[in-house]
């Protein structure tokens, strides 16, 4: 099995730079039946011409070989960070509100991390105008 990191552009990244990981193995899908658009979105065309799969999943090689993952592609926003001691950098929203949600808490499994699933659900229904 052979395995990249992404770049935003769709290039390979270096060690310790994050981003889509992507792989290369002997039992890849074959594809998506009679779909060639989800083909295409679903694989990467390597430099020598092998078509790798794209895992949704974004992390970083180290020096050493070691695959970490960060994050879900479709979870990660562009944000505005701010310094924390405990995290490195916090992600803040600057909201303009134009209809008034408000809960007083946010969903969470057992361990504490956000149901992000469960607000994309129950929010599905409204619509962002710009």
């Amino acid at each position: 099995m052979r395995i990249g990191i992404l770049s935003k552009d769709d290039e390979l990244v270096g060690p310790g730079e994050s981003g889509e990981i992507v792989g290369e193995y002997q039992f890849i899908m074959s594809g998506y039946h009679e779909n060639p658009a989800a083909n295409e979105e679903a694989t990467w065309a390597h430099p020598d011409g092998s078509r790798w799969l794209r895992t949704g999943d974004v992390g970083r090689v180290d020096k050493d070989g070691y695959l970490y993952l960060v994050d879900r592609k479709k979870d990660m926003i562009v944000s505005v960070g701010l310094s924390s001691e405990k995290w490195g950098e916090t992600p803040v929203a600057i909201v303009v509100a134009r209809n008034e949600i408000r809960i007083d808490e946010l969903p969470r499994n057992p361990n504490g991390t956000v149901l992000k699933r469960e607000l994309r659900d129950r929010y599905a229904h409204l619509n962002y105008h710009k």
